[in-house]
């Protein structure tokens, strides 16, 4: 079973610090029975886990792996990410150099040599002055995946994918494998293994520089690949085996390593400002996504609904009162065009909380719109202050609502203004929990 991802299809997401860029290929967020998913297909059941602590068994990682491409545009630290075991791969760049741990000599990061280190190790990459670099990226949480990467060339030997002992089990036993055309175009064939004096079914593809080729997954059959021009990067993921001794073994390593962390002091207050913060940011979208959609509706598809509500019958039935309420009508249509507009950008932020998609993660995005909204809201409030002042409000129950819950609502998105945050969730997915906005490939 294979699938064709064409490099182009991968979305691109700027490092914060302008360091560089990832392609995400693919990532499994944990879910069982192997749930890979791309990144531009991402359930929204499978919502990304957010970093914590590593230990009592749990993983801090946010992915059980992630196989990137990452563009890099300089020198920079990577950030540490606990249990997880990364394998980085040189794709292009002149005079790259990792620093793996404090005090380390600089190793050379050589064109096609993968290199392997723990997620907690300080690392560091330095390249030749002006120099650009592209990498593979395999992370792999120590506690639940392992993983292995090689070069595959035209004329070398099949490669055997999916043995039977893989994990234990007879096929792949949820083993996965992705093959990228690395140096250029590749051609490659795909086949059932040699039985008995036959061979299986075989299938061929043909690959563009940097285009995936996904192979098994589930209870993946034993297959061959065979490449027939090019070459091709090939990473194959599994279960971990022997997880926790693994687990306890890497954490033995990195506290014998490093000093002990000074303890950190208990907390003043329990975390229930941030719950409630939360709760008033997920009130706030609903209500903007309610406000903006009934306005919309009533305004923009059904304004001589609209007209009865905010006019009285005897001013509707005045003589030559015709013009001007066709007047309003075609008024009410326009204000609910821009309400529609709200509307749209209202569900998009709604949709994104919490989620792995790059829609407004980062604090600075979610200001502007929650401002945006305040001024809708509040211009149609100002504009409606004249009618109270005539009295208007104590004969039209339906200005007196919308001149209430107007006031409320911009009221509440200056305060989601003001509080917003970096979203933890799709941080986390977007940056590999990169707490710093530091260079992460």
């Amino acid at each position: 079973m294979a699938t064709h991802l064409p490099a182009s299809s991968f979305v691109a997401m700027p490092w914060r610090n302008g360091g560089g860029t990832t392609h995400e290929v693919a990532v499994d967020r944990g879910g069982g029975g192997g749930d890979w998913q791309l990144r531009w297909g991402v359930s929204p059941a499978k919502a990304p886990q957010q970093c914590a602590p590593h230990g009592g068994g749990s993983s801090a990682a946010p992915f059980r792996w992630r196989l990137s491409v990452a563009e890099l545009a300089g020198d920079g630290p990577f950030s540490p990410i606990a249990g997880v075991d990364r394998i980085f791969f040189l794709l292009a760049g002149e005079g790259a150099q990792l620093t793996i741990g404090a005090g380390a000599a600089p190793v050379p990061a050589r064109r096609h040599e993968p290199l392997s280190f723990p997620g907690e190790a300080p690392v560091s990459l330095t390249m030749a002055r002006g120099a650009r670099g592209r990498t593979i990226n395999l992370m792999l949480d120590r506690a639940r995946a392992r993983g292995t990467v090689r070069v595959v060339r035209a004329g070398d030997e099949p490669a055997v994918l999916f043995p039977r002992d893989s994990s234990g089990g007879g096929g792949g036993g949820g083993a996965i494998s992705f093959a990228i055309a690395i140096g250029g175009p590749a051609r490659v064939r795909l086949s059932g293994r040699v039985k008995r004096g036959k061979k299986g079914e075989a299938a061929e593809y043909a690959l563009a520089e940097q285009d995936a080729l996904r192979l098994g997954g589930g209870a993946a059959a034993a297959q061959q690949l065979t490449v027939l021009d090019g070459a091709v990067y090939l990473a194959t993921i599994t279960a971990a085996a022997a997880a926790a001794a693994a687990a306890a073994a890497a954490a033995a390593a990195v506290a014998a390593a490093a000093p002990a962390p000074a303890p950190e002091p208990a907390p003043a207050t329990p975390a229930a400002p941030a719950a409630a913060a939360s709760s008033t940011e997920a009130l706030t979208q609903a209500g903007n996504v309610a406000w903006f959609g009934a306005a919309t509706l009533y305004f923009g598809l059904l304004p001589s609904t609209a007209v009865t509500w905010i006019t009285r019958p005897r001013d509707r039935e005045r003589q030559g009162s015709s013009l001007l309420l066709a007047t309003l009508k075609h008024t009410l249509r326009f204000l609910g065009g821009m309400n529609a507009g709200m509307l749209a950008l209202s569900v998009m932020l709604r949709a994104a909380r919490g989620r792995a998609v790059p829609l407004f993660a980062a604090a600075a995005e979610r200001r502007i719109l929650y401002l945006a909204f305040a001024v809708g809201h509040f211009s149609q409030w100002l504009l409606n202050v004249p009618v109270a002042a005539a009295g208007g409000l104590r004969k039209n129950l339906t200005i007196q609502l919308i001149f209430v819950v107007d006031f409320a609502m911009a009221v509440l998105n200056c305060k989601c203004a003001a509080d917003a945050k970096d979203d933890d969730a799709a941080a986390a997915a977007l940056a590999d929990c990169r707490p710093d906005g530091s260079n992460d490939t």
